[in-house]
């Protein structure tokens, strides 16, 4: 009998997008996803998205378990978002 493939689950997932220069959303971008070890790991991978963007619009989807979490880990209904100063 033939093995099967486990499911591969993951605790978390990254995506990115950013606004174009016609002020549209660009597509998400599937970043990656984790198993989960501590929020600041999380918060750590999330400044190496954005830290090339600094003159962007960038937006960051980060779902934990089925859940939109924000920056610092509390439940919200829209992604995190970088704006350049």
């Amino acid at each position: 009998m033939p093995k099967r493939k486990a499911a591969c689950r993951s605790d978390y997932t990254l995506k990115r997008r950013f606004i174009n220069k016609f002020n549209e959303y660009t597509p998400w971008q599937d970043i990656g996803h984790g198993e989960w070890l501590s929020l600041e790991d999380v918060q750590d991978k999330i400044k190496v998205l954005v830290q090339n963007y600094r003159s962007k619009h960038v937006e960051v989807w980060f779902e934990k378990d089925g859940k939109l979490l924000d920056y610092n880990g509390n439940v919200t209904d829209e992604p995190i978002k970088f704006i350049p100063k």
